[in-house]
């Protein structure tokens, strides 16, 4: 206990000689910098009160090699873990944990064990390399124990992107054979249309495709593309659903995925008789589009709806009362945003992250005129 300084659960200092460390039974939080740069630490065994490791607060522990995560960790907060080059692998057993950017320059860390909720959050605040080197120790862990679960959805569909740029067709092999079902057809072509100029890749799809589907359903698949490129509109629910991932919510349609690739895209106001009144997650990491045109029927844009996009401008329309987190994170091209009315009270602090040229035009006295003061974001009355 001598070696520890803690008040009212919270451990603010470290003072022993490094080694294995064993954080004592009635710490509650492990604060901000408090292991910061300490070089003898080699593993730490978190008691089962811990609930939160703060800022920084191994950063830098270049000889951590193991970490016990109980299941009483809720949050790990920026860069908690950041620079501790011989961390391997983080088993986080509590489904709820959040881990924003708690593990950037690990650049050892291959395998992460975690929820989806928690994965997406590590990834979203990753490097390009962490975001490799743990995608792919993911897919070829030698933890024989280990089990990929089908219901990981949202993490597979994130390795793609990672694997197309690294060149790497054993990685999409093993990430394939993850799924019980073959992959759809369709997605098979807009994997191709990503990897024209990989041939290792290219010829991998090809054969994936012929071995589970044959020349007729082949050839179907291509005239109904083709209708599409002549920019023929989806008139049918079953129509949309080629197009978007939709979901019915009190008789109105909320559009969730997007799942084809194109430039530009035209939300539709309805589909059928029903309103298309929310987005979420509809675009997220489509670096193909650059322009979204939003009809008025629309009134939440949700979650990582734009995240990672290559829109140059957009205009919100008078009715969206609410932008969710991380909308418009990522979006490096962005420099226009036209808010239409005033009923946009309800704008999350992280809707722009990363999208550093952004300016705001709204009508002055607004909720987006205070937002964008309050984020210093630039502004212009109009």
């Amino acid at each position: 206990m001598s070696d520890f300084v803690i008040e009212n659960g919270v451990l603010t200092k470290y003072t022993g000689i490094g080694g294995d460390v064993v954080i004592p039974e009635d710490v509650k939080e492990i604060g901000a910098h408090v292991f910061e740069g300490n070089k003898k630490v080699k593993s730490v065994i978190l008691s089962d009160s811990v609930g939160l490791i703060g800022y920084c607060a191994f950063k830098g522990c270049s000889a951590l090699e193991s970490i016990h995560i109980p299941e009483s960790i809720l949050r790990f907060e920026n860069m908690s873990f950041s620079g501790c080059t011989k961390l391997k692998k983080v088993i986080i057993p509590n489904p709820r944990a959040f881990a924003y950017g708690a593990f950037e320059n690990c650049r050892a860390l291959e395998y992460i064990k975690a929820s989806e909720e928690t994965l997406e959050g590590i990834l979203r605040g990753a490097g390009d390399k962490l975001k490799i080197n743990i995608s792919y120790g993911y897919l070829c862990s030698d933890d024989k124990s280990e089990k990929y679960e089908e219901t990981c959805k949202w993490f597979k569909k994130k390795l793609l992107p990672i694997i197309f740029e690294n060149d790497n067709p054993k990685a999409l092999s093993k990430l394939f054979g993850m799924y019980k079902k073959p992959i759809k057809i369709n997605d098979i072509d807009e994997y191709l249309s990503f990897v024209t100029e990989k041939p290792e890749l290219t010829s991998f799809l090809l054969e994936y495709k012929n071995k589970y589907y044959s020349s007729e359903q082949v050839n179907k698949n291509a005239e109904t593309n083709s209708e599409k490129e002549l920019g023929i509109k989806p008139k049918t629910l079953a129509e949309w659903r080629k197009v978007f991932a939709i979901s019915d919510i009190g008789g109105k349609w909320v559009l969730e995925k997007y799942k084809i690739k194109e430039a530009f895209v035209e939300i539709p106001e309805k589909i059928g008789t029903k309103p298309v009144i929310e987005l979420q997650n509809t675009f997220e990491n489509h670096e193909e589009i650059t322009s979204v045109l939003i009809p008025n029927s629309i009134e939440i844009i949700g979650w990582n709806v734009f995240d990672g996009t290559s829109i140059e401008e957009i205009s919100i329309p008078k009715n969206v009362m609410g932008l969710g987190m991380f909308s418009f994170a990522n979006c490096k091209k962005l420099k226009k945003v036209t808010f239409c009315g005033n009923n946009c009270t309800e704008i999350d602090e992280t809707v722009f992250k990363n999208s550093t040229n952004v300016v705001i035009h709204a009508p002055a006295g607004s909720y987006a005129e205070t937002y964008a003061k309050e984020n210093n974001i630039p502004f212009v009355a109009g």
